[in-house]
């Protein structure tokens, strides 16, 4: 299996499906093995000047938009264990703010998170 350090993703744009679906009690997150566990991964994205999109989900809004379910307050969580400035968050999938947003990005300097429902 191939991994990371073998892939050479240097000045890429990267799509990363990560598993964020923390356990939160009363607006805390309870449990942050998850966010842990992604960390070396998109480290190593960043120190190598890529531009990531991190698409994940929380919860089980069976397709439908309902902002209980919404990952946007886990940019700060990412920010904080990350140390960047900007973490972009993506409302959804229309090609001129995907576009926008890729323009706005620096190489290895952020990311945009964006959530997925199924």
């Amino acid at each position: 299996m191939k991994e990371l350090r073998d892939l050479g993703c240097k000045n890429k744009k990267i799509i990363v499906r990560v598993d964020l679906n923390v356990p939160v009690l009363e607006g805390t997150i309870t449990d942050h093995s998850r966010i842990h566990a992604i960390l070396p991964t998109l480290e190593k994205l960043i120190q190598n000047r890529n531009k990531i999109f991190l698409i994940a989900h929380f919860g089980r809004p069976k397709g439908k938009v309902n902002k209980t379910y919404s990952i946007e307050f886990l940019c700060l969580e990412l920010k904080k264990f990350l140390n960047l400035n900007t973490i972009h968050f993506l409302a959804n999938y229309e090609k001129k703010i995907i576009e926008t947003k890729i323009a706005e990005m620096e190489w290895g300097g952020n990311l945009s998170i964006r959530k997925y429902t199924f």
